[in-house]
């Protein structure tokens, strides 16, 4: 009886060298740590042009040098450059493209982390300003909060601080009508910035307390 069965080539001890290197590459990832991205990589470069499985190689670097710049880009985009920086420093030059956009992303997050620093020290100085009870404080802090500009880092922290603050000089101000200090109430009350969620809170009181003062 014959056998259909063809013999099979075994395969070349390269290949074989060339599968267990990017299976222990493959093998070194785990999601959200660049770092092992880049090991990765180190040990997909062991397998040279011309080897068996370099096309494959190659096209497992671009994949995972792509994957350390999303991290990056994702660290980034929480506020966290100085992490984003170290991972994007590690993108390789393997892909041009890729390497390029990891070094201009570098540039503008070393910028971004500079302007972070500034405005974090605009803020620290905001609130050690602040005075209990005394709107004017927590006006002159918003006022300050106020250099932080959108797109900045710290944007965010500086527009929550400005709504709170707000709402601290209307709280204020209400205390003051309370007391049937209507002028110290309306003074108070003007300060409150516009474009706040208390603004218009603000308006009408001060309609209010000027009535009620015009009748004293």
């Amino acid at each position: 009886v014959t056998s259909n069965q063809q013999p099979t080539t075994p395969k070349s001890t390269k290949e074989e060298a060339n599968q267990i290197a990017l299976a222990q590459a493959k093998g070194l990832i785990q999601q959200n740590q660049a770092s092992l991205f880049n090991k990765a990589i180190a040990q997909a470069r062991k397998i040279k042009p011309g080897d068996p499985l370099y096309q494959q190689a190659q096209e497992d670097i671009s994949r995972w040098s792509q994957v350390i710049l999303d991290l990056a880009e994702g660290r980034a985009k929480q506020g966290n450059l100085e992490s984003a920086i170290v991972a994007a420093k590690l993108v390789t030059p393997d892909n041009p493209s890729i390497y390029a956009k990891a070094q201009k992303s570098i540039v503008q997050w070393q910028v971004g982390l500079k302007q972070q620093a500034q405005n974090q020290t605009i803020i620290q100085e905001s609130q050690q300003q602040l005075v209990r009870n005394q709107a004017s404080s927590y006006h002159r802090g918003i006022i300050n909060l106020r250099k932080i500009l959108p797109g900045q880092p710290k944007y965010g922290e500086a527009q929550k601080l400005i709504n709170e603050w707000s709402n601290q000089i209307y709280t204020i101000a209400n205390y003051r009508a309370s007391q049937n200090q209507f002028s110290a109430a309306i003074q108070a009350a003007k300060l409150v910035p516009e474009g706040t969620p208390d603004y218009q809170l603000a308006q009408n009181a001060i309609a209010r307390w000027e009535e009620e003062r015009s009748r004293e």
